[in-house]
């Protein structure tokens, strides 16, 4: 909608007093450069937009106040006063708003007021999403981003819980050097669940997706099928509640057409060697 008639004061408060505020934002918007020149003008303005901070927003078209607030925000200071209280008025709400739809438009208001609790929930999540681009020699061809860090100290940890499980996946890799060995996979990853759910309860549906196997050796050259799967179990495994989920994921293998080695160690400490010695003799019966 252009400019087709001069603005005057009348016509914006009859427009503030009809409660079009998209109205009064085009007219302020086709006239800066009169505001400037006329302080009656400007005022007339002001004190619209007063009644709008004044007025009940659940009332007022979506779109329009969205928009309304966003000329205000941007024509503040030079064409138009507003209290401290509705410059915080009108950050909440334009945070709040664009939070979900436009996180990055939602953090440039948020950094306007960042001590609000709004703000600093907004200016955080902003943090966490924000990515960068790498640029690199096939960057024609390949996006690659990287996220930015908002932590100086990593909190990372290990794949492995226990020095012996580090060591029984060392002995494994020695084994199979021809394959590749993966520790802690899925058993979504390398089971097939709509061939066995048949055969399943409702339990051992939910226990298939929460599951993991502790080592399992890949054949890389047969289109990375699993041929052998291993669990290392400790004292832990005795308890009831873990003896009825080694049950269901023995049950799981087996449905599947699988073997699940267990590997339980008595005593002590047992050594890369001594794993491998056992692993090769029960493979070789």
């Amino acid at each position: 909608m252009r400019k087709s008639f001069e603005v005057t004061r009348e016509k914006v408060w009859e427009a503030a007093q009809n409660g079009e505020w998209n109205k009064v934002i085009n007219y302020l918007r086709w006239s800066k450069s009169e505001v400037e020149k006329d302080p009656q003008l400007k005022n007339a303005f002001n004190n619209t937009i007063s009644g709008l901070f004044a007025s009940d927003w659940g009332k007022i078209d979506s779109s329009s106040l969205v928009e309304a607030l966003r000329i205000i925000y941007e024509f503040r200071n030079r064409y138009l006063t507003i209290t401290d209280s509705q410059y915080e008025e009108l950050i909440r709400f334009l945070v709040n708003h664009f939070q979900e739809s436009d996180l990055k438009l939602a953090n440039h208001y948020a950094k306007s007021l960042p001590n609000l609790d709004c703000s600093r929930k907004v200016i955080e999540l902003y943090k966490e999403s924000e990515r960068k681009e790498i640029l690199h020699r096939k960057s024609d061809k390949i996006k690659i981003d990287e996220n930015v860090r908002t932590s100086d100290s990593q909190h990372t940890r290990s794949l492995f819980k226990s020095k012996q499980e580090k060591d029984f996946f060392h002995a494994l890799r020695n084994i199979f050097q021809m394959h590749t060995v993966y520790p802690n996979v899925a058993v979504s990853s390398v089971i097939d669940f709509n061939s066995i759910k048949d055969y399943l309860t409702q339990e051992e549906k939910s226990y298939f997706f929460t599951s993991v196997i502790d080592t399992v050796v890949i054949d890389h050259s047969n289109d990375y099928q699993p041929i052998y799967f291993f669990e290392l179990d400790s004292h832990y495994h005795f308890e009831t509640e873990q003896k009825k989920k080694d049950v269901m994921k023995n049950k799981i293998l087996r449905k599947a057409g699988c073997k699940l080695y267990r590997i339980f160690k008595h005593e002590g400490n047992v050594s890369i060697s001594e794993f491998e010695i056992a692993i090769k003799d029960v493979l070789n019966k």
